[in-house]
């Protein structure tokens, strides 16, 4: 190890000086500088070597507990297919999982979403039909006109544009919903001569 230190010293002082140049222009200065790093350079391979005997260490212990753990000798390539398979298999489970609890929650809020247009429907047709009188008003003429709604009609408006009155309106139209008034339905208009 010394002698490759002494090698390796020479070598690094033959390239930074030339040997040409090498004992004419050397101060003691120089020198003891170049010894300094020397000695410091020495330190360093000596921490990194103690670094790498260790990590070897380390490496044969991984090595070994690996083997006890698997009963055959290891093979990190193996063993790294092995994990990526394993892996593989584990976030394939996990997208099953994610996509029926998905699918069970859309199917859940689907059906609460069904019964709640249901109970909606329910509520619309359950609203009082407009009551119509049983028999027609005393003053109802018994003429009239064919009236076809337009858009933007109300049956008070159908009535003071005819010279009727909503409540002839409603007699004459059995069924007939203001609320509910459609484009193009024909309403009979009952009017005074």
């Amino acid at each position: 190890m010394q002698k490759k230190l002494a090698a390796l010293s020479a070598a690094i002082a033959l390239a930074i000086f030339p040997t040409t140049a090498f004992p004419q222009q050397i101060s003691p200065a120089q020198l003891a500088g170049m010894m300094e790093d020397l000695t410091a350079l020495r330190s360093e391979v000596q921490r990194l070597r103690a670094e790498l005997e260790d990590l070897r260490t380390e490496n044969a212990r991984v090595l070994e507990f690996a083997e006890k753990k698997s009963g055959e000798k290891f093979n990190p390539a193996t063993a790294f297919a092995s994990f990526r398979v394993e892996v593989g298999a584990l976030l394939v489970r996990q997208k099953r999982e994610i996509t029926t609890e998905t699918d069970q929650k859309i199917a859940r809020l689907a059906a609460e979403t069904n019964r709640a247009l249901a109970d909606f429907a329910k509520q619309v047709n359950k609203q009082p039909a407009e009551k119509t009188p049983a028999t027609p008003p005393a003053d109802m003429p018994q003429s009239g006109i064919e009236y076809t709604v337009k858009a933007g009609d109300t049956i008070s408006g159908i009535a003071s544009k005819n010279g009727s009155k909503v409540n002839w309106i409603l007699a004459a139209n059995s069924g007939l919903k203001p609320e509910r008034l459609m484009v193009g339905q024909k309403i009979f208009v009952p009017q005074k001569n």
